[in-house]
């Protein structure tokens, strides 16, 4: 598989020579998977990204054992290191453990936020919102993981947090390949669904500083259920022979 060469940018690179190397590219090639523009099953090389942004290989090596440990990097003993697949054989299951956890993390943001959690909620909503008005697909990815991860960080369960975080990386590939299908998404109705989707975060952001779980956790519900329903509807007209799409 002939490997994807991952930048250079100066305005990258220069970033990553003079800060935290391992974070720095941790950062960059962790919002390159989740926007796609790095593909599931595309190679990386760890001499070519040392190379490229100007630091050794060993913030590189540490970099990938991160990503490999949030299931985006796949690493394989004597093989290069490629972005992990994505196993979406049976929406369904996905589906009941995205809803679940997400609908347990809302709650409990709205029961136990801090103040410090809901201005970094805030924040992240707005964003977000903003990110949508751009159009940007990068942003309006990262944008969205990051609300939804401060949520998470909120619930006070660090074990629930961790699954969720790992459930939004894969939510967000999927969300991602539904966005780039132009037929199932045309730019009109990507326009109105980023809408709904800012909508519904300002009311999620409602009920939780209001410190409604009930309320909150149903709309986190329905969010969830939106987002996995387009990414359903598109592999029911791509892959609707191979994928199993059942919900009940």
């Amino acid at each position: 598989m002939e490997q994807t060469k991952i930048g250079p940018d100066e305005s990258r690179t220069g970033i990553i020579r003079k800060k935290n190397g391992m974070r720095l590219l941790y950062d960059e090639i962790r919002k390159r998977i989740l926007s796609l523009e790095l593909a599931p099953g595309a190679e990386l090389d760890e001499t070519t990204l040392a190379r490229q942004y100007g630091i050794s290989r060993t913030p590189v090596r540490e970099a990938l054992i991160r990503l490999s440990s949030d299931n985006l990097i796949v690493l394989v003993p004597n093989r290069s290191p490629r972005v992990a697949s994505l196993d979406i054989t049976d929406i369904r299951i996905f589906n009941e453990a995205l809803q679940l956890c997400q609908r347990i993390v809302t709650r409990w943001a709205a029961e136990r936020r801090t103040a410090e959690d809901l201005e970094l909620i805030e924040q992240c909503r707005a964003q977000y919102a903003w990110a949508a008005k751009q159009g940007s697909k990068g942003v309006l990815v990262e944008a969205n993981r990051a609300f939804h991860a401060a949520i998470g960080t909120a619930c006070g369960n660090q074990y629930f947090a961790a699954t969720y975080d790992r459930l939004l990386n894969d939510g967000m590939r999927l969300i991602g390949i539904a966005m780039s299908s132009g037929e199932q998404f045309p730019a009109s109705s990507l326009t109105d669904y980023l809408a709904l989707t800012a909508s519904e975060h300002d009311e999620m952001v409602a009920a939780i500083r209001a410190q409604e779980p009930d309320r909150a956790e149903t709309l986190a519900n329905n969010h969830a259920s939106e987002g996995i329903s387009r990414v359903a509807d598109y592999l029911a007209h791509t892959l609707a022979d191979t994928i199993d799409l059942r919900f009940n």
